[in-house]
């Protein structure tokens, strides 16, 4: 995968904001994001917690449009590992269970260097 854009965002939010603060901080990512960091899963890549979704809608509608070429989240613990949409690379790099024991080994990823 070759990238040509070279900007990483990096975002904190509280888990207690409402989604409408939620959608203006997602509008507000660099649209020449190639590694997008966050703590919430956008809605339907590796977001399930038992018969939920537990993903963000505004945030998915940020990562289709800025398709950056990684999305590295956690939050829901159970759905750690990577998929892909052709774009993006989504991982949900949660090592933790329910209790706080880690219970999976760290993703290691490689991003290539430009020319």
């Amino acid at each position: 995968m070759k990238i040509q854009r070279s900007s990483i965002s990096i975002l904190c939010v509280s888990s207690f904001a409402r989604s409408t603060e939620l959608a203006e901080c997602w509008k507000a990512v660099p649209n020449d994001t190639d590694v997008l960091i966050t703590h919430t899963p956008p809605l339907g890549y590796l977001d399930q917690f038992g018969e939920e979704r537990w993903g963000c809608k505004d945030l998915l509608y940020t990562v289709e449009r800025i398709k950056p070429a990684y999305h590295i989240f956690g939050h829901v613990h159970e759905q750690h590992g990577c998929l892909s949409n052709g774009d993006t690379t989504f991982i949900n790099a949660a090592q933790c269970n329910k209790g706080n024991v880690i219970q999976t080994r760290p993703i290691i990823f490689y991003i290539p260097k430009r020319p």
